[in-house]
């Protein structure tokens, strides 16, 4: 709880300051990137909550978390290149220690080789451009920037972090496989780092045509992926497959280049880092009481778990972006800057709202049935969690409300 008190004085003295904060090595706080911080603070004790006794976990969830913050504060190219691959080698060990299934070998190979294969162009280029500018700076790439290849390699290197459709395919493995932590910290933080490293590129670039390209393929492959989840049975790879809808409106929402699609895209980090790990924390309590990921083995949980159920409304209600929640506010803007590009992606947008309502009912609807479970009791743990994750979501919504 602890952290549901300092998380407002931070977010409130960032808000406050008109511009950044210099804490020296190359970072800085401003208004953005001290929510997404937060977030991952908050994050971080929910991962040690999991496994609590646990001194190695705890080591690996501070060292993930210390490198995603370092990455939201970087104001260096190389230090957000070292934290965003360093980030890797902890998430990849909670997977391979603390994972379930004999296949998590397969899916740490899928995310090292997706991440790896674009990471590496990036990792020369950024050295091609210190020889002709000798320096890391973001703050000179404002003053020069630089020609399109070099735009190029960069996106697809985060896109691939976020992930965009088509290089998405390491992201339900991973879930799938991973420890509860894992699923955390990776739907919650990990997948920010795209985003966030997106959003710093198109500040520092300007219009492209490029972004074009990029942003009907958002739409596009989140309107697939929406199908994917309509026939889904696997509990975590409905989770995963959402996120990746989600993450899709929000690259769209980058890549319109407007004032309303950047807030409305870091109001979806924020809102998303908070709801998606409440749904694997739910779905390990699911997995808990009948031993099963599938949502045909899940009838009657509406009946014997009513404090459950409740709960789980609640984050559906969240996941649907229902007003007042973050969001919600969150879409209203995305989904503004979208359909200010064209008809065409405006008709795109609805079916990605009416879709994301439909997958979010067909989800809470498979609870039901006349096939009650014997009752048991829901770990207080578990409620912690929840807790901690709703509590900000809610204040900062208010926040943003009025």
């Amino acid at each position: 709880m602890l952290v549901l008190c300092v998380s407002p004085l931070v977010v409130l003295l960032a808000l406050l300051q008109a511009s950044p904060v210099a804490l020296g090595f190359n970072l800085s706080l401003n208004t953005n990137n001290a929510l997404l911080c937060e977030m991952t603070l908050i994050l971080l004790v929910i991962m040690i909550l999991c496994y609590w006794s646990s001194p190695l976990f705890a080591f690996f969830s501070v060292s993930v978390c210390a490198l995603c913050a370092f990455f939201f504060l970087a104001d260096n190219y190389l230090v957000m290149y070292a934290s965003l691959e360093g980030s890797l080698i902890p998430t990849v060990l909670i997977i391979n220690m603390w994972g379930y299934q004999p296949e998590k070998i397969t899916s740490m190979l899928y995310l090292l080789m997706y991440t790896i294969t674009l990471s590496l162009p990036l990792l020369l280029v950024l050295l091609s451009l210190f020889t002709s500018y000798t320096s890391f700076s973001m703050l000179w790439f404002y003053l020069s920037p630089a020609f399109s290849p070099v735009l190029w390699v960069a996106v697809l290197a985060f896109l691939v972090k976020t992930p965009i459709w088509s290089v998405h395919f390491w992201l339900p493995r991973a879930h799938v496989q991973a420890p509860l932590a894992g699923s955390v910290i990776l739907a919650g933080a990990l997948l920010k780092l795209g985003g966030w490293g997106i959003y710093c590129i198109v500040n520092v670039y300007g219009p492209h045509n490029m972004y074009t390209f990029f942003f009907a393929l958002a739409l596009g492959g989140g309107a697939l992926v929406v199908t994917l989840c309509l026939r889904s049975t696997d509990i975590k790879s409905l989770i995963a497959y959402s996120s990746v809808i989600h993450m899709a409106t929000m690259l769209a929402g980058l890549f319109t280049y407007s004032l309303t699609g950047w807030s409305g895209a870091l109001c979806m980090m924020v809102a998303h880092g908070l709801t998606s790990p409440a749904m694997f924390i739910l779905a390990n309590s699911n997995y808990e009481i009948n031993s099963s990921r599938n949502l045909l083995h899940m009838k009657g949980l509406a009946t014997s778990q009513p404090v459950l159920m409740l709960m789980w409304f609640l984050t559906m209600c969240s996941n649907m972006s229902v007003p007042p929640v973050l969001s919600f506010m969150s879409e209203i803007m995305l989904y503004a800057s979208i359909m200010s590009s064209g008809t065409f992606f405006g008709a795109v947008a609805v079916f990605l709202v009416l879709g994301g309502g439909a997958y979010n009912l067909y989800y809470y609807s498979s609870f039901g049935g006349s096939t009650p479970l014997s009752p048991t009791s829901v770990k207080p743990r578990w409620m912690l969690m929840i807790q901690t994750l709703s509590l900000p979501a809610l204040t900062w919504s208010l926040f943003y409300l009025f």
